[in-house]
């Protein structure tokens, strides 16, 4: 026999490989910031639009990430919000304009309208103690001169521009139409549309002291003025002295050049006759 000890066989010992448990999803956070933006509402536009924005990008997020991701309600319920809350938004705004359009334009209406049909008694009941003193010879001067140099009346709107706010006698003291002070006179800006084209000017409103059963915002208020800009002069209905105006333009008195031309021709052929 011999001494030699037998060579150990080398045992194989197979390589470890440490197992994990499946890994907890986690919430996106795009999807929770889109969730706030929905409830947040305070920001016109921006927050509505950032939560449908963030909520898109968060879906398209969590449905590549195979599965390592989650939060879809809530990406989904800030999409949802934010559609929502920009809707309402979008109304309340135009709500907003509609009732600033229709505070000023609907007497402003009611007054160009009646001069239009020389019905000066309807003209008084839309005007406020003390303008409704105005005469019918005042009244028809200036519907005379509006028609003369502006035509037939075809619509009054708002003037968001407020372009024509310096013909009223109180720019001076206009307060911000979009914030009234309801024991205070209003000055808006308005935009008329005749067939000669469009014209700017102001209506001077204040706070009626009988308002009617069913008020709306077309007679909440009593007009004191209306102011129009005419060949560059403010023409106003009721005319105001001069002490008074913001500017020293003649209240009533338009004369375009064809019209001075035709005096001074006038007067020139009196001077050569005698």
């Amino acid at each position: 026999m011999s001494d030699v000890p037998p060579v150990p066989q080398q045992q194989h010992i197979p390589n470890y490989q440490p197992q994990y448990g499946p890994t907890e999803p986690q919430t996106s956070k795009l999807a929770i910031a889109a969730f706030i933006c929905g409830l947040v509402f305070c920001i016109p536009i921006l927050t509505p639009l950032a939560a449908i924005t963030l909520g898109v990008i968060a879906l398209i997020v969590i449905a590549s990430s195979n599965g390592r991701t989650k939060g879809n309600g809530f990406a989904i319920s800030g999409i949802i919000l934010g559609l929502l809350v920009g809707v309402g938004q979008i109304w309340m705004t135009t709500s907003a304009f509609s009732l600033v359009t229709e505070m000023a334009s609907g007497p402003a209406r009611r007054v160009m309208k009646g001069l239009e049909d020389k019905a000066y008694s309807q003209v008084r009941n839309v005007l406020a103690t003390g303008a409704d003193q105005v005469t019918d010879e005042q009244l028809d001067a200036f519907r005379s001169i509006v028609e003369d140099n502006c035509g037939k009346l075809i619509s009054v709107g708002f003037d968001w521009y407020g372009q024509g706010v310096m013909a009223s006698p109180q720019a001076g003291n206009m307060t911000n139409p979009f914030a009234p002070n309801m024991n205070a006179a209003q000055v808006f800006p308005i935009s008329m549309e005749f067939e000669k084209g469009t014209f700017v000017g102001a209506i001077d409103l204040v706070p009626n002291p009988n308002p009617p059963t069913n008020p709306n915002f077309s007679n909440i208020f009593k007009v004191t003025n209306v102011s129009i800009i005419i060949n560059s002069n403010p023409v106003r209905m009721i005319p105001v002295p001069a002490a008074n105006a913001p500017n020293s333009a003649p209240a009533v008195d338009v004369i375009d050049d064809g019209e001075s031309d035709l005096v001074e021709d006038e007067d020139s052929e009196v001077g050569d006759d005698a």
